[in-house]
């Protein structure tokens, strides 16, 4: 509503004389509701285009209502690869609410470091963090594990909010073809047409999701430059950037989507 927007101005320009005072050089907010759009671009903020790859829940009734959506091909792809963990006696968990406990997240936190050693990445994320997911998110998380001969051997962390599901870490012990397919996005996928979850968002990159129901779609994020020179070099590559972005999803959509007919 119209006080809420022009508290969001108020607090923007608060933001902006702190960053002044304190020679700090730019602003960056990511993943904002698409309704902010315009705020941002009246406040001088240089808009982003992303892309990343959502499963949108169609009113399946079921997986298999999914499935039968899909061509062919994607279809056949998507049974052989669930079968074939079936086949190795690998079982699927679904962790929820007050079975969130800390011994599960204690795996989660060693599944995100043997992740982040895989990537060479770093972890911004403290132990911590995930020990105290079961006193503060446990309403809003959902951990999915894949277990072999009752050992836990991978998991997925997940987030629930405004009726959506967002797919964010992951890890193995073991290196099992199908298991990350398995348990970031068909599960994902169940999960969100069981409780009528109007999408999942599985993160960012990847476009072997597209042939596992996750089609890409726009994401935005708002930057405020003060230096005004590297502002217009920036306002360039984003603009360049925008339409490569733009171009890529619609060829996408119209070439390589798996499903039948696109909706």
């Amino acid at each position: 509503d119209e006080e809420s927007k022009e508290l969001k101005i108020k607090l923007i320009d608060y933001i902006k004389n702190y960053c002044v005072e304190k020679n700090i050089s730019s602003i960056h907010i990511n993943f904002f509701d698409t309704s902010e759009l315009d705020t941002f671009k009246g406040l001088g903020f240089t808009i982003r285009y992303g892309e990343q790859f959502h499963f949108t829940n169609q009113n399946y009734k079921n997986f298999n209502d999914f499935l039968d959506r899909l061509n062919y091909k994607s279809r056949k792809k998507i049974i052989k690869e669930r079968k074939s963990l079936i086949n190795k006696d690998i079982c699927i968990d679904i962790i929820s609410k007050k079975d969130i406990n800390k011994k599960i997240c204690e795996y989660m936190y060693e599944f995100y470091m043997s992740t982040i050693q895989k990537k060479w990445s770093y972890n911004y994320l403290s132990k911590d963090f995930f020990l105290n997911i079961p006193k503060y998110l446990s309403n809003n998380t959902i951990i999915i594990t894949a277990k072999y001969k009752k050992d836990i051997i991978a998991g997925a962390l997940n987030f629930i909010s405004n009726n959506k599901l967002y797919g964010r870490y992951w890890g193995s012990f073991v290196e099992i073809p199908n298991l990350h397919f398995e348990v970031c996005y068909y599960k994902a996928i169940e999960i969100a047409i069981k409780n009528k979850y109007y999408t999942v968002e599985a993160g960012a990159q990847g476009a072997h999701k597209i042939k596992r129901g996750y089609l890409p779609k726009i994401t935005y994020s708002a930057h405020f430059i003060f230096n005004k020179s590297l502002k217009n070099a920036i306002n360039n590559f984003v603009k360049d950037e925008k339409n490569a972005i733009l171009n890529e999803v619609n060829y996408i959509n119209e070439n390589y989507s798996p499903y039948k007919n696109i909706s």
